[in-house]
């Protein structure tokens, strides 16, 4: 029996990881180091149509940069050559130096041969990748799939028809329940609905995300499958890198212990709408708030907000938006904040959460979605229509006995293990 792991989106992702790809890679690195399964990795490679194997723990170790795909032994032809020659500055009367500066001087990278020549490398170099091969009795785990090509849903129906098990994670379906805070309203749609009817099983990461899944299948008249709910760890590594608190201060502009912190993709359905309008409140009433810094990449359609934010006299001083900010310094600001702030719409996992309360720090939350199964006495609930609700919350949270009391909550939390995530994974596969 073998265990078949999807890791296309994770091989891609680049930079820091976060979300999604950060559950992939926490998932996939146990699948490597248990030498009790035999676990299979693969990346879809469109240009063939295949899901082909790779080398996961080289991939890892340069992702971003490379995918180790795992080749077939062939002997190059004759244009291969050529072409590497080309690419590489290997042609024997220039050599290396000379062809690299024959190349900039011509601008030979701008020329429709130059182009020719990368793309009839690339097609030879995928022509030498192993696919996978799908056998009876494989298990193949999807925890984030290329759904919005169709190509990818009609290889993985195939896959079905070989006896492979199918095994999908359902991280939420955003765009069929909240369209209107979605980028893309139709692909996710497809996935659901082309192949997990034809799934064994499949994963969901809350109830809330169950109970989302099934209701939307059983409106459409779709099959549904047996959906397993498993629980996604909180114990991610973090390094032990000592950062200096006065130049931390200053390369934030925050006081240590008295700003609050938000992280999350800066999104519609994340609400960063309803921070800037709670401190606007605030302000027109005389409030003065803790300072927020907001910590995030830059997601669809939030350019407006942000220009807002950062020019508005009101907010530019009182909230801060920082994106590509590394684990550590991230490690930090959790530590040193106050409290965070979740105002989110809609969530398929709180993992911002918990990774909040796992660092001691009780949040101020959502009363919606899967975040109402986040642990009751760490969060402070309020309602995320509502910039009333929230500052109120905030307000009290900032309390000194309150701070301290839903503190003193956090350090009695248990965090739930990624290596416990993975045995529910296993289990779950070989139910």
């Amino acid at each position: 029996m073998r265990y078949v792991i999807d890791v296309t989106q994770l091989v891609h992702w680049p930079g820091n990881l976060t979300g999604i790809p950060r559950v992939m890679d926490e998932l996939a690195a146990r699948f490597s180091a248990d030498n009790a399964v035999d676990a299979v990795f693969v990346s879809w490679v469109k240009e063939v149509g295949r899901l082909c194997e790779i080398d996961f723990d080289s991939t890892r170790r340069t992702r971003g940069s490379h995918i180790a795909y795992r080749r077939k032994s062939v002997n190059q032809t004759a244009s291969s050559q050529t072409a590497s020659a080309i690419l590489d500055g290997g042609v024997s009367r220039f050599g290396k130096r000379a062809a690299k500066k024959l190349a900039v001087k011509t601008r030979l990278d701008r020329t429709k041969l130059y182009k020719k020549t990368i793309a009839s490398k690339q097609e030879l170099e995928v022509k030498t990748y192993i696919p996978y091969h799908p056998a009876n009795g494989d298990k193949l785990f999807i925890p984030w799939g290329e759904w919005w090509d169709q190509n990818w849903l009609n290889l993985i129906a195939s896959c079905k028809e070989s006896g492979v098990d199918i095994y999908p994670v359902s991280h939420d379906i955003l765009p069929m329940v909240v369209p209107q805070f979605s980028g893309n309203s139709s692909s996710l749609a497809e996935f659901v609905s082309q192949i997990f009817p034809l799934s064994t099983r499949v994963l969901a990461v809350s109830e809330s995300s169950k109970n989302d899944v099934t209701a939307w299948m059983k409106e459409r008249k779709l099959k549904v499958p047996p959906i397993d709910v498993f629980r996604l760890g909180e114990d991610f590594t973090i390094k032990n890198v000592k950062l200096d608190t006065k130049k931390m201060e200053q390369k934030y502009g925050i006081s240590n212990g008295k700003y609050l912190i938000f992280v999350s993709t800066i999104e519609p359905r994340k609400n960063h709408q309803l921070l800037y309008y709670t401190y606007k409140l605030a302000k027109s009433r005389g409030i003065t708030l803790p300072k927020i810094i907001i910590v995030g990449r830059v997601g669809h359609d939030v350019e407006l907000l942000i220009k807002t934010i950062r020019e508005d006299h009101d907010t530019t001083d009182v909230i801060s938006i920082q994106n590509n900010v590394d684990d550590n310094d991230l490690h930090w600001l959790y530590q040193h904040s106050m409290f965070a702030v979740m105002p989110s719409f809609y969530e398929g996992w709180g993992m911002s959460v918990l990774e909040s309360i796992t660092r001691g720090k009780p949040v101020v939350c959502s009363a919606t979605s899967s975040l109402l199964e986040m642990p009751m006495d760490c969060v402070m609930f309020f309602n995320p229509a509502s910039s009333d609700e929230c500052l109120n919350a905030i307000i009290e949270m900032s309390k000194p006995a309150t701070l301290k009391k839903y503190t003193a909550n956090t350090a009695n939390y248990k965090p739930h293990s990624w290596d416990a995530s993975y045995q529910q994974v296993l289990a779950i596969l070989d139910k």
